[in-house]
């Protein structure tokens, strides 16, 4: 049985075995010492009767001594007999097992197992489990030896922290971060974690401050500009645009979000092979310190993927990698907002307004698209006007127009008051 493998077992049945040898000594001599007052009694006995009284109670416990000398006989026969037999009751080995040299031996085969786990899982509770069952060695060396190794183990976890730290203050990108946190949440020593975390939550707190004062940014007559699709030389979506649009100080860049197995890309009218990667677009984002403004797309030509699937994606992503300050998500739909908000908290929307209807559904349902996140509508240019965008401003929303590609256009929508021009020029 695995319970005669198990020390503390095997100590208890230890334990019991030695209190039972020193009743077999004890009582054995009890009861001669008893044994010998009874036939002293016998022997200065002038009653018959009592005499006969006596000698049947001498008899009884002599048979009671031979009884007694004979048990632990019988027991170590019985657990020889159980040892050697065929039936797998596993009594025989507890037995056999409960010794001072077996029970040492196997504490320290169990020590091993958990020290070779500790070197191959290399995390917090493998270690501290593999110290427990160190712990348990009585041999001092033996024990030292061990606690040597789990030493070098916790020595090179910190040294991987340490350089995956070094990583993500290089890079300053979420990916090396969330890289790095994974490695430091491996130390065991408190402080020694805990000081990296502190660095960690630095760099986290440097990435997400994205905005530099809003006098950096490029404007169209005061208002913000924001990258659309793009023009030649730059292809939509791709990374060459992007980085056009940060160089040129843009304060946003739109991305086609669309997903293939589970890697989300950046994609216009081109398919998975030819697609800009998520993460690629996001680190472009963080460099220029520009928003990124998503606009959630259906499963079109090319493209293969559940939206339900997408969103959920998206919003463990925004969560994971604390995402909220940097991305904007574009939708009309306040049933993708919800499901988004249930996987992250915080996330800000951009209303999307491509026609007068779309600009009548908002107007008339304010009040719930506030409390889903919408901070700003995007609306065509030809919905735009005076009056519509200052409808719009004066409850608490901020307009983007699209797409203001000449500039007598951007001067007239600014003009009504527009927070944000999106554009396909970078220049």
């Amino acid at each position: 049985m695995e319970a005669c493998q198990n020390p503390d077992v095997l100590s208890t049945i230890m334990l019991v075995s030695e209190i039972l040898k020193i009743i077999f000594i004890i009582v054995p001599i009890m009861l001669i010492v008893i044994l010998g007052v009874d036939i002293l009694k016998t022997v200065v006995a002038t009653n018959e009767k009592d005499m006969k009284r006596n000698i049947s109670i001498a008899v009884k416990r002599i048979i009671a001594c031979v009884c007694v000398f004979f048990v632990p006989l019988l027991v170590s026969l019985f657990t020889s007999l159980l040892a050697n037999s065929n039936v797998e009751i596993g009594y025989g080995e507890c037995l056999v097992n409960a010794n001072n040299n077996y029970i040492k031996t196997r504490i320290i085969e169990i020590a091993d197992e958990y020290l070779e786990i500790a070197k191959e899982n290399r995390d917090g509770v493998s270690i501290n489990e593999a110290k427990q069952a160190i712990e348990k060695i009585t041999d001092e060396a033996e024990k030292q030896i061990r606690l040597d190794e789990i030493k070098k183990i916790e020595e090179q976890l910190i040294k991987d922290a340490d350089k995956y730290l070094a990583i993500a203050k290089e890079k300053k990108t979420m990916p090396a971060v969330v890289e790095a946190e994974k490695y430091i949440r491996k130390i065991t020593d408190k402080d020694e974690r805990q000081k990296r975390m502190d660095e960690i939550a630095k760099i986290r707190e440097e990435i997400t401050s994205t905005e530099y004062d809003l006098s950096y940014y490029r404007k169209f007559y005061n208002a913000l500009s924001i990258l659309h699709s793009g023009q030649p030389p730059y292809k939509d979506n791709t990374i060459a645009l992007f980085e056009a649009a940060g160089q040129a100080k843009f304060y946003g860049a739109e991305c086609d979000l669309r997903m293939s197995g589970s890697t989300l890309y950046c994609a216009h009218d081109v398919g998975p092979g030819s697609a800009t990667k998520f993460v690629d677009y996001l680190n472009v984002c963080k460099k220029y310190k520009m928003k990124a403004i998503l606009d959630i797309k259906y499963a079109s030509s090319g493209w293969s993927y559940n939206y339900s699937t997408m969103l959920n994606t998206l919003g463990d992503y925004i969560s994971n990698n604390n995402l909220k300050d940097i991305v904007i998500v574009q939708t009309s739909d306040i049933g993708t907002m919800n499901q988004i908000n249930r996987r992250a908290s915080g996330v800000k929307y951009w209303y999307l307004i491509t026609n007068s209807s779309g600009y009548s559904k908002f107007v008339s349902n304010m009040s719930s698209f506030k409390s889903a996140g919408v901070v700003s509508v995007n609306m065509i240019l030809n919905v735009s006007s005076s009056s519509s965008v200052q409808n719009i401003k004066n409850n608490g929303f901020k307009v983007c127009v699209y797409s203001l590609d000449s500039d007598s256009l951007r001067k007239q929508h600014a003009g009504y008051g527009a927070d944000y021009i999106m554009t396909n020029s970078t220049s």
